[in-house]
């Protein structure tokens, strides 16, 4: 009870605490005014302005103390309603929980990703994975990016400024925009880049508080519209009424060299009555990062790139009746590893703060239609520090060498917003369909683009840094509006057959009109057996960055239309008995007008063009003393409009995911991840990246109903691999991280 009143009373000012001190602590430990020309950090100089000069630079490490160390020995000390049997959060999970399903009672849960209505999964026509809070724990994942890269048909690689490369079935782009990633059903793709998951990386959530990941691949654009190009990933939250009490997750990470990083995470949830309910989860991280020796930089010169990161990630969803809201803030400040420009140098970074509000209903009308409104707003602001030239590496013949004892230094901002209501009805009159109808109204803007930097274009280098936005920006202020209707049908034809077909229009207020289909077929062929059959088209809209980008290398093209993709997808899966699921899936995405520089260009052109085939295999089988196995395997071709393979992208992928009860108390998982070599580009001297195998364990020592401990070790085989660098960027590509090991500890208490 006493939990209640302190979130519901303090929330205001314990939520503005939170924020108001991680910002100022974040910015004065690492953004300072630069004290000399010669002492550059990432200027932030007119952040830090805002607060009292009186206060000192403290590291975030011992803020975690001090914020939550009070809080948590109330929480401890404090009963919580409906906590009696919380024994069972633990040791015995309820039967509706997902921790024990066997693979043929997995296929008979609701997804809420495939369609707009939820469907069972061994309905849908669509090619879904789920990942289980089971399976996250077991893994000892630490990141998303963990999860997703066990998904058959996804890939993750690592962009030069330490961003997760996204690959959906071959098709990789540096921002990875061409997949939407949700939180419940809120969009995290930004307008900017239109992208989660490139600098404002809000894909990269709080593991403790995700119930399960729905993981849709193939055109989504008939349901969720632009960015759901390829796929969707979709990451619902654990409800009150499962966690009911709190729980306390520490982790500390370390490899060879030395310490890598921690991070706390506190979750709270209490269902008050059957429509009342709150959840509140708070995740501070810091880390160090591994340090990746480079041999040498776009400059020449060797170092290491280093992927410091820090981010505080606040959620809260609360539920009153027929209505719920659901809010996210979130702030993370993180190093440039190989830098924007493949130029080391641990000043270099990205701060952005990033939240949103939703506000969601479920009104009943009449006896057959149920409306489902909502409303939204989400905003976006973004500082990025980047290195031009490093000191000394200036050629005396260049037109900047008055900037070589100094480097040449650009220091960017801007903000950006989405606001949007939607407002949905499912009709249920008809016995053997189901209908869903509604349209949704959205505002995109970015606003406030600022540029700052020591070259003013009098040929030498000024301090401190001055506004150049006047004359040097890299873009400029932008809106638009898009209005988009859509209907679903899900046709229950025979008992055997089921259609799902959807068709959405989107109209943007710069660049005009996109229609997107899609028709979807389950044939259940025997009891355990169903053939599914799909086809659809996609798109992605032109984003910001691609529309209106300044730059000394390209820049954005205000006339560009949206990409296209047409999709069909032919797809067999078998339970034959209760303890085995097997599926396969057969693709061919054929891309068209993708946004791209072409070569000899200097601004974005729909000029690209390419085919995506393949299969993807996957398989689960789990036996009756516990142990579980699930693996899959991936083929896919790609082909560029000339007829060449694509690069960086290798045609085999395969990985294994195991738990393996040790004792009473104690169980182990197991991970291994594989993929053959990856070709070059045509114009590419280096010879083709050598394929790598990854293998990642995990120890779950149950000490007490109430107490986890846990170790893990990744790439517990030291595998020295790497990942693609572009041609002419790196000659070494990215060399991936070495062993390290991680100590967990979980605690639940009323």
């Amino acid at each position: 009870g006493l939990i209640k009143n302190l979130v519901q009373h303090e929330i205001g000012l314990f939520g503005e605490g939170i924020v108001y001190w991680f910002d100022l602590f974040i910015t004065l430990d690492k953004y300072q005014a630069m004290k000399s020309i010669n002492d550059v950090g990432r200027c932030r100089s007119h952040y830090s302005s805002h607060y009292s000069s009186h206060y000192s630079s403290q590291s975030l490490r011992h803020v975690l103390g001090l914020l939550f160390s009070p809080a948590l020995l109330c929480c401890a000390a404090m009963p919580v309603a409906g906590s009696a049997d919380l024994q069972g959060k633990l040791e015995n999970q309820p039967s509706a929980d997902l921790f024990d399903l066997l693979p043929t009672q997995l296929a008979e849960i609701s997804v809420v990703s495939a369609s707009l209505a939820p469907q069972r999964l061994a309905d849908s026509p669509a090619s879904v994975t789920v990942i289980t809070r089971e399976q996250i724990q077991r893994m000892g994942a630490r990141t998303i990016y963990d999860l997703l890269r066990h998904v058959p048909g996804l890939r993750v690689d690592v962009t030069n400024r330490g961003r997760p490369l996204i690959s959906v079935r071959g098709i990789r782009r540096d921002t990875s925009n061409q997949l939407l990633f949700l939180l419940d059903g809120h969009s995290l793709n930004e307008p900017t880049n239109g992208s989660a998951a490139f600098l404002v990386e809000l894909s990269n959530l709080p593991l403790e508080n995700i119930e399960r990941i729905e993981v849709m691949l193939g055109p989504g654009s008939a349901l969720f519209g632009s960015n759901a190009f390829l796929g969707l990933v979709n990451i619902i939250t654990r409800n009150a009424a499962e966690i009911d009490g709190t729980e306390l997750a520490l982790h500390s990470e370390w490899e060879a060299e030395g310490y890598i990083g921690s991070d706390i995470n506190l979750l709270y949830g209490e269902a008050f009555q059957a429509d009342r309910s709150l959840t509140f989860n708070a995740n501070l991280i810091d880390r160090e990062g591994e340090r990746i020796p480079v041999t040498a930089d776009a400059s020449g010169l060797p170092g290491l790139a280093e992927r410091d990161f820090e981010q505080v990630d606040l959620q809260a969803r609360g539920l009153l009746g027929q209505y719920s809201v659901q809010a996210r803030y979130t702030q993370q400040d993180r190093g440039e590893s190989h830098g924007a420009l493949y130029l080391l140098n641990p000043d270099d970074g990205v701060f952005f703060k990033s939240g949103f509000v939703e506000i969601d209903g479920k009104l009943q009308l009449g006896e057959h239609v149920r409306l489902l409104p909502r409303a939204y707003f989400d905003y976006y602001d973004v500082e990025a520090f980047i290195t031009q030239f490093r000191r000394g590496t200036i050629p005396p013949d260049s037109s900047y060498f008055a900037f070589n004892e100094t480097g040449l230094y650009t220091h960017l901002g801007q903000n950006s917003t989405k606001a949007g209501f939607e407002l949905r009805a499912s009709d249920f009159r008809f016995d053997s369909h189901r209908v869903t109808y509604g349209l949704l109204w959205e505002y995109q803007a970015q606003d406030d683009l600022r540029s700052f930097g020591n070259d003013i274009g009098i040929g030498i280098p000024v301090y401190p840094f001055q506004d150049v936005s006047d004359f040097n920006n890299f873009g400029q202020d932008a809106n638009r509006i898009l209005i988009a209707p859509y209907v679903e049908d899900i046709w229950q034809i025979t008992d055997e057959l089921i259609l799902n077909a959807g068709l959405r229009l989107d109209h943007y207020s710069d660049f005009g009109n996109s229609w997107n289909p899609r028709l979807g077929l389950t044939w259940r062929l025997h009891p355990n057996y169903r053939l599914r059959a799909l086809y659809g088209t996609a798109f992605r809209a032109p984003d910001f960055r691609s529309l209106f980008l300044v730059s000394p290398f390209f820049n954005g093209n205000s006339d560009l239309n949206e990409e296209q993709v047409r999709t069909v997808e032919i797809g067999l899966s078998a339970n034959p008995v209760d303890n085995l699921s097997t599926r396969i899936t057969l693709f061919q995405n054929d891309l068209d007008r993708l946004i791209t520089i072409p070569p000899g260009a200097t601004t974005f052109e729909n000029a690209g063009s390419m085919t995506s085939r393949g299969l993807e295999f996957d398989v689960s089988y789990q036996w009756s003393n516990g142990v579980g196995l699930s693996a899959n395997y991936s083929y896919v071709d790609v082909t560029l409009d000339n007829g060449d393979p694509a690069p960086d992208e290798p045609a085999h992928t395969a990985s294994a995911l195991a738990k393996i009860p040790l004792a009473d108390r104690l169980q182990a998982g197991l991970s291994v991840y594989w993929q053959s070599a990856s070709p070059r580009a045509a114009i590419d001297s280096r010879s083709a990246l050598p394929g790598y195998t990854l293998l990642d364990l995990n120890l779950i020592y149950r000490w007490s109903p109430r107490l986890e401990l846990g170790l893990a070790a990744y790439n517990f085989l030291d595998e020295d691999y790497a990942q693609p660098a572009p041609v002419g960027t790196l000659n070494d590509d990215f060399r991936g991280a070495g062993r390290s090991i991680r100590a967990e500890l979980r605690f639940a208490f009323p």
